[in-house]
């Protein structure tokens, strides 16, 4: 496969200026954006850029997936009847 030929500045400046733009944009629609932009990078430089940007946005995602994730884990325990009630 062929990649772009670009640093991990220039990579940062186009994912924050599309952060910006599109404040809840996830990775696949940023992989996306950047394509239309003529930029193609591995997977991981694209989360690693998201990351350095938009840190805290990272955050707040993997804490609701967290939450949406125990959450369900209880409802699932509740419906099969393994929670006692306790």
């Amino acid at each position: 496969m062929n990649f772009t030929d670009i640093t991990n500045v220039e990579l940062d400046d186009i994912v924050g200026q599309i952060t910006k733009d599109y404040p809840f944009c996830g990775e696949g629609l940023m992989k996306q954006i950047l394509a239309d932009k003529g930029v193609k990078v591995q997977r991981m430089r694209l989360r690693d850029s998201i990351h350095r940007v938009d840190h805290e946005g990272v955050e707040i995602i993997e804490r609701k997936v967290a939450f949406i994730g125990a959450f369900t884990m209880l409802q699932v325990r509740i419906t099969c009847g393994t929670l006692d009630g306790t």
